[in-house]
């Protein structure tokens, strides 16, 4: 007699499966601020090792200090060593010497701020309250690449026409036709919209559509607004969704600016903003804010909250554009 077939498990349910996906993007999420601060803990420790290196230094020439003098010799020996102490720090936290790659901003005050721009194939995130530039911002590190640089890069616009954002470019001074066909734009409002209607799968259907224009040429990609993207495309799970659209752009291995709506939250005068599950997910975050300095005049202000892979300034600088159409990234002044 032939022994009754065992019964095949029956798949989970979609709530089960649902759930096992926003526990691993949890794990991923916590290993990812256990890494973030391991390496400040890192670069605590590399200070603290170049603070007693400077303290054995001031040491030896105050022992040497008499008979150098004596015997003639320049007493510019700190001034020689106060040079090396930045760029030892800065070696230290960028892989004992190894040099980084780095896309420039072409804006001067940022770039210095970054110690020579953004190190290449990051995720940054640019945030920032209506008004204060991030498209601009965004527009303008691609254009001025394409023609400073000649590096390829693509406009992803989830919120505005194409046609929108030429105006604005224009707006800005920036001639199209110097990039020579190196900085694309594509329209993704319709392919959003689609993907709310269920027809595909809207991260699917982006991937195609950067793929039929990402040339050999193409190294920068700058998507905006991740809102906009979120609510055209009904994110069902928002850190799901965020998730796998980190992992795609790291696997382009393009350098990325993802651009974020955020609200000033400003209590006695200090400003307070919300965790949001992409800050933890990129690789750097910059902040730009609109700063009241007296009771009528307000400052456009911008701040590199984080940047991985690179030391680099945290404080607020004012961020203004010329008359001549030029970024420009200064000290901050007034209060």
């Amino acid at each position: 007699m032939a022994e009754p077939k065992e019964e095949s498990a029956s798949a989970p349910p979609p709530s089960k499966r649902k759930e096992d996906t926003r526990l691993v993007v949890d794990l991923r999420v916590r290993r990812l601020r256990e890494m973030e601060e391991e390496a400040k803990r890192r670069l605590h420790r590399w200070e603290k090792r170049l603070m007693e290196r400077e303290v054995a230094l001031d040491r030896r020439e105050a022992a040497q200090a008499g008979s150098g003098t004596r015997a003639g010799k320049s007493e510019d020996s700190k001034p020689k060593r106060a040079r090396l102490a930045t760029p030892l720090l800065w070696r230290a936290v960028e892989g004992f010497g190894r040099p980084i790659s780095r896309v420039e901003t072409h804006i001067s005050g940022l770039d210095g701020a970054l110690r020579g721009g953004v190190p290449r194939g990051s995720v940054v995130v640019i945030a920032g309250a209506p008004g204060t530039m991030k498209t601009s911002l965004g527009l303008f590190i691609l254009a001025s690449n394409a023609i400073s640089d000649l590096r390829g890069g693509l406009y992803v616009t989830f919120g505005q026409g194409a046609a929108s954002v030429l105006r604005q470019m224009e707006t800005l001074g920036i001639d199209m036709s110097r990039t020579e066909g190196r900085l694309e734009i594509l329209d993704a409002t319709l392919l959003s919209r689609l993907a709310a209607r269920g027809k595909r799968d809207w991260l699917e259907g982006l991937k195609q559509q950067v793929k039929s224009l990402a040339g050999d040429r193409l190294q920068l990609l700058v998507l905006d607004s991740l809102d906009a993207l979120s609510v055209l495309a009904r994110f069902e799970d928002r850190r799901v969704e965020l998730f796998r659209l980190f992992e795609w752009l790291r696997d382009l291995g393009l350098t990325s600016f993802v651009i974020a709506e955020r609200p000033d939250f400003i209590i006695r005068g200090n400003v307070f903003q919300g965790r949001h599950d992409e800050d933890f997910l990129a690789d750097g975050m910059i902040q730009l804010r609109l700063h009241p300095v007296t009771d009528v005049e307000i400052q456009r202000r911008i701040r590199i909250v984080k940047m991985r892979g690179t030391a680099h300034d945290t404080g607020y600088m004012a961020f203004q554009v010329s008359p001549g159409k030029e970024f420009e990234v200064s000290p901050a002044f007034g209060a």
